[in-house]
């Protein structure tokens, strides 16, 4: 309990520099929202602003003074909006948003010291009461102090379903929702920032706090979907940070698909001095590296802590959250996380489950892809058609139709045409040339086969370009002619 000459555990100055970092990086904002909330902040105006901050960036909006004061003074804090220059010296606190998570730990530690003196002194009070029951007394405290370890002080172990409902009415009533969504921008985000034909299907995007399967033979574009997902993805809306897990190939492999993708230039180019491209395609791959550089994508491939198992991903999920703030994390694929053979589908099932525990605690959208089992492809082979899979053909049946929000399948219904050379199109917000080389390309579908949040059942179709490993949006003409099936 504090006495009169002293002051409970704080530091006005890292809490500006913390808020100041947040004002400054998108990144830090997520990083630093992993970590800790309000109640880290000691001055009650200081709180306000944490959560205005938190307001616009859940929101997609700029993070400035002008968006700020405007947040604040929605929220009934028109004496913090009125007085910018506080909040111009706060944005002046910090000069780099690099030191973001340390400070953030650091008000972490203030907090619970604070907690942890409310605790004491409530139990010295507690045993001066001569009515009191010692164990109850101690019970409770040990209590609070579980309640300060297990939540990392942001919370409370169970609130009352009154107090859940209220909070997220309230959400309704500001228009927001309880579970924010991340725009995939697949196969490339529209330059005018509309939807994709994909994000529509998913009702905007993939939703935090949700799993994601997609499924496909061996060999069928899932690393190369992954690739170019986390890049679109990135790209779609500022404040998505994206984490990749490979468990296959290493993140070598995902350098060269990304280049074979972005430079149209082969997949193999930096394995192997045959394939080196001419000098305009060097030139174009050099842009290239300059834009992928820029964008927030962090690869694991787990290579020194092999083998994958669950365990060993949460601790990396949580890594990737609190130090890249990623709420959109990729994990290619399902098969080499380690399970019982003996038992796979109760082990695999277990494993699903643990996937979305780490999307709920995280907050994060979690994009698994999986291989179909080998039943779909004797089927294919026997019958001589691309014949579309069922929910079956995944091996988890039960485990994905509880857990996931939703189930795709890549597939290839149709044969393979030939197009025309094009010209080359360049995007005018990176710069990057997207060449097209005549290459044959197949017609293939990402088939939805549960939506937990709509329509299921319903496909987008794309075209293969084989020799880049990439995924385009099949043109609108053909759909229109062959009465695309879609829900909208």
């Amino acid at each position: 309990m504090p006495t009169p000459d002293r002051v409970l555990p704080h530091s006005a100055e890292i809490e500006q520099q913390v808020l100041g970092a947040m004002m400054l990086s998108a990144k830090a904002i997520s990083q630093v929202t992993a970590l800790i909330g309000p109640e880290a902040f000691y001055r009650e105006r200081h709180r306000h602003i944490y959560h205005a901050i938190r307001r616009l960036y859940d929101r997609g909006a700029p993070v400035d003074l002008s968006s700020l004061g405007d947040e604040l003074e929605r929220q009934g804090h028109q004496d913090i909006a009125a007085d910018a220059g506080y909040l111009i010296d706060i944005a002046a606190s910090v000069g780099t948003s690099g030191p973001a998570i340390h400070h953030a730990r650091l008000l972490l530690e203030k907090q619970h010291r604070r907690q942890a003196i409310a605790i004491a002194g409530r139990l010295a009070a507690d045993c001066y009461d001569p009515s009191g029951e010692a164990d109850e007394m101690l019970e409770a405290a040990e209590l609070a102090l579980t309640k300060i370890r297990s939540t990392n002080g942001r919370g409370t172990l169970v609130d009352s379903l009154g107090d859940i409902v209220a909070a997220d009415f309230a959400a309704f009533q500001r228009g927001e929702s309880t579970h924010r969504t991340i725009p995939t921008g697949f196969p490339w985000p529209h330059q005018d920032g509309g939807p994709t034909l994909l994000d529509r299907a998913l009702g905007g995007g993939l939703y935090t706090q949700e799993l994601y399967v997609i499924g496909s033979r061996p060999g069928q574009g899932k690393t190369s979907m992954g690739v170019q997902m986390a890049y679109t993805a990135a790209m779609a809306r500022k404040g998505t940070r994206v984490g990749y897990i490979n468990l296959e190939g290493g993140r070598r492999a995902l350098s060269g698909v990304a280049m074979a993708q972005v430079a149209r230039v082969s997949p193999r180019v930096f394995m192997s001095p045959r394939d080196r491209p001419d000098d305009q395609h060097i030139a174009t791959m050099e842009e290239v590296v300059r834009w992928l550089k820029e964008l927030p994508i962090a690869v694991d491939d787990m290579v020194y802590d092999r083998p994958a198992t669950l365990g060993k991903i949460r601790s990396h999920a949580k890594m990737l959250r609190v130090e890249h703030g990623v709420n959109l994390l990729i994990l290619d694929y399902l098969s080499k996380i380690e399970y019982d053979r003996r038992s796979y589908q109760e082990d695999l099932g277990r494993v699903i489950d643990g996937l979305v525990d780490i999307a709920i605690v995280h907050d994060m959208a979690v994009l698994l892809f999986h291989h179909l089992n080998r039943r779909y492809g004797e089927r294919v082979l026997e019958t001589g058609e691309p014949l579309r899979p069922e929910m079956a053909d995944f091996g988890l049946t039960g485990s994905l139709e509880r857990y996931a929000a939703a189930v795709f399948a890549i597939c290839n219904p149709h044969a393979g045409v030939e197009k025309p050379k094009s010209l080359v199109e360049r995007n005018p917000e990176n710069g990057v040339a997207l060449m097209d080389w005549g290459d044959p390309v197949l017609r293939v579908e990402l088939l939805n086969m549960k939506n937990k949040w709509g329509l299921d059942r319903w496909s987008v179709p794309y075209e293969w370009v084989g020799h880049h490993r990439l995924y385009r949006a099949y043109p609108k003409r053909q759909m229109d002619a062959e009465q695309a099936d879609l829900p909208f």
